[in-house]
């Protein structure tokens, strides 16, 4: 046999290999998705009035209004798509991504999967999740290798941090509730404590002068190191905001790891599609 046709059908075998390992990804995160749904409690929707929380900090107050969840519908179920750029180390090139996202919101919940292309003809697939108190990151190259399955108490608490960094794309989810609780700063910053049955974490918002959030800074967020979950100062900023189904929202997402030598951007998300309350995966 020539060299020709070995490459071909090492090829064809990488090809079929590669699609086999991408459907089964597909099936597991579809039966996943499918759980989250099932959450979803069966009563009717209810709408928004302000009056309802007296005790909101003003800039957070502000916010609300700004965004415009007045007489809305409380989002309940979100999904979305968003393309962007991501990276593992401050040194490293940016490489593309494409992903898709799931929230819960009556229970915190995300579920994200995406695509990350290192190369023209080589990919990841990667799956974050926060369900029922836990997280657990997926991440599944080729076949059935598994490159990362990480989970555990500091994953617990750095995916619910991930939920609550990104509700600003949900935003009836920031009101006041039974696990998610806001406390005065002053007039441009709040904190807000989310306690989802024992897993918390806290995070600072910063407001501009119309109540768009613009930043977030947590102390509480896990950064993998070696073999090693480290606490690490991390937040992330908020840009371009567009009226999407009726209500305000960032279409730029950058994700910053505050670290002793410097900052560290590791990810840029731009929205392409959002829908709320429409119960069926994409």
């Amino acid at each position: 046999m020539d060299v020709w046709k070995l490459t071909l059908l090492l090829l064809l075998g990488l090809s079929i290999l590669t699609g086999a390992s991408v459907y089964s990804f597909h099936q597991k995160v579809h039966q996943e998705i499918k759980s989250f749904l099932n959450q979803i409690p069966s009563e009717k929707n209810h709408y928004i009035d302000l009056a309802d929380y007296p005790q909101l900090p003003e800039p957070v107050r502000r916010y609300f209004q700004f965004v415009g969840i007045e007489g809305k519908p409380a989002i309940r179920f979100a999904r979305l798509k968003h393309e962007g750029t991501f990276r593992l180390q401050p040194d490293q090139a940016w490489f593309p991504v494409e992903g898709h996202e799931y929230f819960t919101t009556d229970q915190p919940g995300l579920l994200w999967y995406a695509q990350l292309k290192f190369m023209p003809l080589f990919s990841i697939w990667a799956r974050d999740l926060y369900q029922n108190q836990h997280g657990n990151m997926w991440i599944r190259p080729l076949g059935e290798i598994t490159l990362a399955n990480a989970k555990g108490p500091e994953l617990d608490v750095s995916s619910l941090l991930r939920y609550l960094s990104e509700t600003p794309w949900f935003p009836t989810a920031l009101l006041p509730s039974d696990y998610l609780n806001w406390e005065p700063l002053d007039e441009h910053s709040a904190k807000v404590v989310i306690n989802d049955h024992g897993v918390t974490a806290s995070v600072i918002f910063f407001f501009d002068e119309r109540g768009a959030i613009t930043e977030l800074v947590s102390e509480d967020r896990y950064r993998t190191a070696g073999n090693e979950q480290i606490k690490t100062r991390w937040g992330g900023y908020y840009q371009n905001y567009s009226e999407m189904n009726g209500i305000k929202i960032p279409t730029q997402i950058e994700g910053i790891w505050h670290l002793d030598e410097g900052d560290f951007s590791y990810a840029k998300f731009t929205l392409t599609q959002i829908d709320f309350n429409v119960l069926e995966r994409y």
